[in-house]
C-alpha cells in the first residue's frame, strides 16, 4: 500500500478527478482536512495490467526427445534464468527478445527466445511469479525435464501473452515458430510465486 499525504485539490470530490486518476486510485480524507490515498496490490481494470495473479501456461509442442536436462535443481536453475529474462524484457517494454543461451554443464546448453509477444510488451507479474509458473508447468506436464524442444504460451491478467520456446536443441530454438499462429495450446497449468521449486 502507497499512503501519503497533501493539500485537497481545488477539484476534490467533483467528477473532473475521475478523467484524472484511475479506478483504483482512492483518495482518503482525514480530520485535517488533508487527503491520503491508497493504491490497491491487486487492482485490475481496463486501463491497467492485473498485478499479483498466477500465470496461466499452455504447451503447444511436447517436449521432444533428444538431449534432455533432467534432475530439479538443473531445471530450477535453468528456468529461473529464463524468467529473468522475460522479466528484463518487461522492464525494457521490448516485444521482440535475441536468441539468449544458458550453459548448464559439459557443454549442455539450454537455448530460448520470445516466439511472439501480443499485447502488452509488459507485464506487472513478478520475476518470482514468471519463475513459478514456470517452475509449475515443466515439473507437472514434463516430467522436471527439459528436451529437445518445448512451445509454451504465457498469459498474465489478459493484457499481456508470452510465447516461448526453448530447448536443448539450438535449431530447433532458432527456426520453429512459436506464436499465436501455431495452433492448439493444451495442458495448461497455473503458477506464481508460491510456485517456485515446489514441483521441480
Amino acid at each position: 500500500m502507497v499512503n501519503d499525504t497533501a493539500s485537497k485539490p481545488s477539484n476534490y470530490g467533483s467528477t473532473a478527478l475521475k478523467n484524472v486518476y484511475p479506478d483504483w486510485f482512492a483518495f482518503l480524507e482525514n480530520d485535517n482536512g488533508k487527503f491520503g490515498f491508497e493504491i490497491s496490490d491487486t487492482y485490475s481494470t481496463n486501463s491497467m495490467l492485473a498485478k499479483r495473479i498466477d500465470i496461466r501456461i499452455c504447451t503447444h509442442s511436447a517436449n521432444n526427445a533428444g538431449v534432455c536436462l533432467t534432475g530439479g535443481a538443473f531445471a530450477y536453475q535453468v528456468l529461473k534464468d529464463i524468467a529473468n529474462g522475460i522479466k528484463s524484457l518487461s522492464n525494457q517494454n521490448n516485444c521482440h527478445s535475441d536468441f539468449a543461451t544458458i550453459h548448464v554443464y559439459n557443454g549442455i546448453n539450454v537455448y530460448w527466445q520470445a516466439g511472439e509477444i501480443t499485447g502488452a510488451c509488459d507485464t506487472t507479474a513478478l520475476t518470482s511469479t514468471i519463475e513459478g509458473s514456470l517452475d509449475e508447468h515443466v515439473g507437472k506436464t514434463n516430467g522436471k525435464k527439459i528436451c529437445a524442444f518445448q512451445c509454451l504460451k504465457l498469459t498474465h491478467g489478459g493484457k499481456w501473452t508470452f510465447y516461448l520456446k526453448f530447448g536443448t536443441d539450438r535449431y530447433l530454438v532458432q527456426n520453429t515458430g512459436c506464436s499465436s499462429k501455431s495452433g492448439e495450446y493444451f495442458s495448461c497449468t497455473s503458477g506464481g510465486e508460491n510456485s517456485v521449486g515446489k514441483n521441480l
